[in-house]
């Protein structure tokens, strides 16, 4: 994908959160006390101000395509039906402390299910289900187990969510709390240069081809094989925000790329970035800077429209181009008919031999098909490695993209 400049919608409210309806080129916002609508694509408002039970909106996300649970500071709930406005208030849910941080709730439109962080809790989750209508608190043992507080929550699939904490994990749930994955983040400097801190979990983002994007706040970028809980690479992009706990905020991804914000060590920050974490080393491709410097509090996509809530209350919406990439499976095997994990390295081939041969695509997969994206319509060098040393096998393919 590229991104280009879209507009900017501007709002006279200290907003709070967005999400985006997918299916009808719409986002909702949150101020503190109001839920707005606007078109992503003419930024026209949709409807009017929807007011909201509390005066302490923290965050917003799907229930399902026509219903929003708005979240608050409050041991309440607002479910808002989005076209009509009617709203209805339902208790049973915890605090959310954090507006204007990204990634605080998140909806399973298929199940109707919607959670959220609960950061003054250790290793609580607030559940609003959309078909019994009512609220309650999820604990995740694994996370109490750690004395960790969530800090973060993205669905992965229909019925799991990747939560994070401040204790330096991230995991896999479903809506009960029940764990099927965790991954540990490395430790990371402190002032003194010592690795010694355990990383606050700020961002998440899932590809659905088994790799995964974590950001903390203190600026670093971790990405994973995702079944075999590899960690393939890591790198600064920006370091915490001097007075909040933004760090690199990270969105929904598609074919292996998201887009990123950068939030470079002060209270100011005006750019996003096109980031695809299917390649190593990680390809930082298109950057679009907003109009003036401000810290961005979230970012998503949904088809060929992407957006940024900003601290100085401006949606920035941008235009999403498909490169012109090719989803291609590869497999291992070893021995034949049985799948191994191992490395892909990619070559894309000019038949010019170097310096215009390049590599497209270095990455680690599981034992199973995975499909990667290359550059369509090229001559394609495919190198499969399992092993190491003395004991290393390889495999060289040649297709076209």
């Amino acid at each position: 994908m590229s991104i280009s400049f879209l507009r900017d919608i501007s709002i006279t409210a200290t907003l709070q959160d967005c999400v985006d309806r997918s299916s009808n080129n719409e986002i909702v916002i949150v101020n503190s006390n109001t839920c707005f609508r606007y078109d992503i694509t003419t930024g026209s408002q949709l409807g009017s101000n929807i007011s909201t039970t509390n005066s302490s909106n923290r965050s917003v996300c799907l229930v399902t395509n026509a219903s929003a649970a708005v979240w608050a500071n409050t041991s309440n709930v607002d479910l808002i039906e989005l076209n009509s406005g009617f709203k209805q208030n339902y208790s049973g849910v915890a605090a959310i402390p954090n507006g204007q941080t990204g990634q605080q709730s998140s909806g399973d439109t298929t199940n109707s299910i919607a959670l959220a962080v609960e950061q003054a809790a250790v290793g609580k989750l607030s559940k609003f289900n959309g078909v019994t209508f009512a609220g309650s608190t999820v604990t995740v043992n694994s996370l109490v187990n750690l004395s960790a507080n969530t800090t973060c929550i993205t669905l992965k699939t229909a019925g799991r969510w990747l939560v994070g904490c401040d204790k330096g994990y991230l995991v896999e749930i479903d809506s009960s709390g029940n764990t099927y994955n965790i991954f540990q983040i490395p430790q990371q400097p402190n002032a003194n240069y010592i690795l010694n801190q355990a990383p606050v979990v700020c961002g998440i983002s899932y590809d659905g081809n088994d790799f995964l994007a974590v950001t903390t706040t203190a600026g670093f970028v971790y990405v994973f094989a995702y079944t075999s809980k590899t960690l393939l690479y890591s790198f600064p992009f920006g370091a915490k925000d001097a007075t909040t706990t933004n760090g690199t905020a990270l969105c929904v991804a598609s074919s292996g790329t998201t887009f990123l914000s950068y939030n470079m060590g002060q209270s100011t920050s005006n750019a996003v970035a096109e980031f695809d974490f299917t390649t190593a080393p990680a390809s930082v491709r298109d950057v679009l800077f907003c109009d003036t410097a401000d810290l961005i509090w979230a970012c998503g996509v949904q088809n060929t429209r992407g957006w940024v809530l900003r601290k100085n209350n401006k949606i920035t919406t941008f235009i999403v181009t498909s490169r012109n990439a090719s989803q291609i499976t590869s497999t291992i095997q070893n021995p034949p008919g049985t799948a191994t994990s191992g490395r892909i390295i990619r070559i894309v081939d000019p038949n010019t031999g170097p310096p215009g041969a390049y590599v497209d695509c270095d990455t680690i997969i599981g034992a199973q098909s995975t499909s990667l994206p290359v550059v369509a319509g090229q001559s394609i060098i495919e190198v499969a490695i399992i092993g190491s040393g003395t004991d290393i096998q390889t495999n060289i393919t040649r297709y076209s993209s």
